[in-house]
């Protein structure tokens, strides 16, 4: 029955207010992952060959410092002996580990070589060369502990520039939508309380911020206020005919608890198949969404109700509404082309799919102007390359002689992207040899294909102790195996998310009609990027688990309703479409606009996660709201009436 007398406001939840700002302020501490550790395969035989590596010969991630004159002459012996005087005073920088001998590829170049101690301040290091150079000669730094750190520091940037304004964005949206700065409120204080409470834990848990972990927030706040939509509206409506406040706000969440739980549910099952990579930074990327999600789920099923109370958020004004009559007529009179334009589209994606290929390449996740690409195209401007690996030469091999083993580097320096030799060969204390060798700017596809060719060679040529190692061969195949193990997790949350449906439904036609215009989206976004020639990216590879335990709640709700209905399956769809267009419309504009506010960060890579996770919400929506109901129209059962 229906209260007949409206609740008094509640003021008490301002006193969540210091609760909020005290876990804000804990969840700012969480320091950036400057060498990006989290992105390093925990258990590969790279990881192994890096230890050996460190073993024999010390720590080799280095920074390159290149020196000519700014008058562009050859340098001169005094120039040469500043430099030494240089190299010695670089030494007592703070994580300098050593300075290499100073070679001279040209006569116009000079360059020393840095290596690092672990989680030393690459960027300060470079400066201090910068400053300490002679006045005569321009220094031009580079090295991937120098592109790694500047990644982590633009990802820092980017966190506090991109949840603001998502934050921002979604505000206005709400009120614009709802015509209520009230609902907006209301909509986005269990996203701030999520945000607030799952950032205090990361911090305290000792986390860091890396190139994956930044996107945690925008998610969460983008999905929290997402499932607020659904819980705004129906609250509204309840008001609209004539609930009082209280009873529309506990009508509300029981009307909701089975068909959110669910989508909560199969959201988390999204992240959670992100937990199996070996890369931890997508793991726990993975473990902390789901967690996240959960917190967002609990805290809005509890919060939301009472402030909007609280706030007393007015029922919606009279005005002209989304017309689901003529849109069902759409629906039934074009259901046969609908299904016919959605299978020849899936299989086109499926066709293009044969030519996806995967690439990743690090300086690409920087904007083409930042100081790091700068640097690191004028470093191999001057030295032909920029970034280098190893080969390792175990003692067994070195021992078959130099006849052998010098035919065979010099055939690896000459294979594209490789450039030459990066500087004169070193042997360990044990026999073992290390030969450097420079590397082009290049993606991981081409830099994986050259280190999988080494170890083709050197096997085929019973040169078995010899391996490519370094921080360029680690990136380069964590680049490759991480994206190649998100497209196998996304065919892992298919299934799973199908068996959600048909645990939760109880009905294996729902479960199979549910779960196709889900995967819809997935095949028309990475067979679109097949068909124009783009490289399927670590940031492209991470839409497709994600996207697909987020616009699976669109689904979830519309069966839901579908199974509310009485009679034959078009009575029911048109119920479903009655209840569930509006909110589904408004929940896919915010997943849209709020993830696609991404766009405002300076890193390329979350530029690309905004755009394609903002078009996969709109590709999902078409799924939902015109191909699902098509697919129920299209099985209904014999007997039923149209």
């Amino acid at each position: 029955m229906l209260l007949t007398q409206p609740a008094p406001r509640r003021w008490t939840w301002l006193l969540l207010l210091p609760v909020l700002v005290g876990l804000h302020q804990a969840a700012e501490g969480i320091p950036i992952d400057r060498h990006n550790l989290a992105m390093q395969a925990d258990g590969s035989a790279q990881a192994a060959n890096e230890l050996l590596l460190r073993e024999e010969f010390g720590e080799q991630d280095t920074l390159v410092c290149a020196f000519r004159h700014r008058s562009n002459r050859n340098l001169t012996s005094e120039d040469r002996s500043r430099l030494n005087d240089l190299a010695a005073a670089l030494r007592q920088e703070p994580g300098v580990h050593s300075v290499g001998e100073r070679l001279d590829p040209r006569p116009d170049v000079a360059v020393l070589r840095l290596a690092l101690e672990p989680d030393s301040d690459a960027i300060a290091i470079c400066e201090a060369a910068r400053k300490q150079s002679p006045p005569q000669l321009l220094c031009v730094s580079g090295g991937m502990p120098f592109v790694e750190q500047s990644i982590a520091e633009a990802v820092a940037k980017d966190r506090a520039r991109v949840v603001p304004a998502i934050a921002a964005s979604l505000f206005l949206l709400l009120a614009l939508w709802f015509r209520s700065v009230r609902v907006a409120v209301a909509a986005l204080a269990p996203a701030a309380m999520t945000l607030a409470f799952v950032g205090a834990l990361r911090a305290w848990a000792g986390k860091r911020l890396d190139p994956i972990a930044v996107l945690v927030d925008p998610v969460l706040l983008t999905v929290s206020v997402a499932a607020a939509v659904h819980l705004v509206m129906t609250y509204r409506t309840m008001r609209s005919e004539g609930a009082t406040p209280a009873a529309a706000a506990s009508l509300s969440r029981r009307d909701l608890i089975r068909p959110a739980t669910l989508a909560t549910f199969t959201t988390m099952l999204g992240f959670w198949s992100l937990c199996f990579n070996r890369i931890p930074a997508v793991a726990e990327f993975g473990a902390w969404s789901a967690f996240g999600v959960g917190v967002a789920h609990a805290l809005t099923a509890w919060m939301l109700p009472g402030l909007m109370v609280a706030l007393d958020v007015p029922p919606p004004a009279l005005r002209a509404g989304f017309d689901h009559r003529s849109f069902d007529v759409g629906l039934r009179r074009h259901r046969r082309a609908i299904l016919w334009t959605a299978s020849f589209t899936a299989v086109l994606a499926v066709l293009a799919l044969r030519d996806a290929r995967v690439d990743n390449d690090p300086l690409h996740i920087l904007p083409d102007d930042h100081p790091c690409r700068v640097q690191m195209a004028e470093l191999t401007e001057l030295l032909g390359g920029a970034d280098s690996f190893g080969l390792l030469i175990e003692k067994s091999t070195a021992r078959m002689g130099a006849e052998r083993v010098l035919p065979f580097v010099a055939a690896i320096a000459s294979l594209a992207p490789a450039s030459g030799p990066a500087g004169p060969a070193l042997m360990s204390a044990t026999g073992s040899v290390l030969a450097p060798i420079l590397l082009t700017t290049s993606g991981s596809d081409a830099r994986t294909n050259l280190f999988d060719e080494v170890d083709d060679r050197a096997a085929a040529l019973g040169l078995n102790g010899i391996a490519p190692s370094g921080a360029a061969v680690r990136i380069a195949r964590n680049s490759t195996q991480l994206v190649r193990g998100q497209l196998m997790g996304i065919a892992m949350t298919c299934v799973l998310l199908w068996i959600t449906l048909l645990v939760s439904l109880r009905s294996l036609r729902l479960a199979c009609i549910g779960i196709l215009p889900n995967v819809l989206p997935c095949l028309w976004l990475y067979g679109g990027l097949a068909a124009i020639d783009e490289p399927i990216s670590v940031a492209s590879a991470m839409i497709g688990s994600v996207m697909l335990g987020l616009v699976v709640d669109n689904t979830i709700h519309f069966l839901h309703r579908y199974r509310e209905g009485i009679g034959s399956s078009a009575a029911r769809v048109t119920h479903a479409i009655s209840r569930t267009a509006l909110p589904m419309m408004a929940s896919s504009l915010v997943l849209a606009i709020g993830l696609g506010a991404g766009l405002v960060g300076g890193m390329r890579s979350t530029h690309e996660f905004a755009v394609l996770a903002a078009a996969t919400i709109v590709l999902a929506l078409i799924g939902d709201a015109i191909v699902l109901p098509a697919l129920l129209l299209r099985s209904q059962r014999p007997g039923e009436a149209a």
